[in-house]
């Protein structure tokens, strides 16, 4: 993952923790929930097609086969990249 993603995700989870911590009434606590989730999931998939390197320089280790070679970043990695550089919210 690179640092402005690990950066933007590392943002989400404490805003989401935040807003878990200070819950006054079920919808902000579930927002905080939500928020936690798709975190975790955005995490999972990026540490799905993490770099790896076999010598042919950077591959995605989630998209490359034994057959095929796929440069990382692909374009799993640069959806979510694209996705959360579009968000409104400063950091």
């Amino acid at each position: 993952m690179t640092d402005d993603l690990a950066a933007r995700l590392a943002y989400y989870k404490a805003r989401g923790e935040r807003e878990l911590a200070a819950a006054h009434d079920v919808v902000t606590r579930h927002s905080g929930e939500n928020i936690l989730a798709l975190v975790g999931a955005v995490e999972a998939v990026l540490e799905l097609h993490a770099p790896l390197d076999r010598g042919a320089g950077p591959q995605c280790a989630g998209c490359a086969t034994h057959v095929t070679f796929t440069r990382w970043p692909c374009k799993t990695v640069e959806a979510i990249r694209t996705a959360l550089e579009g968000s409104t919210d400063d950091q």
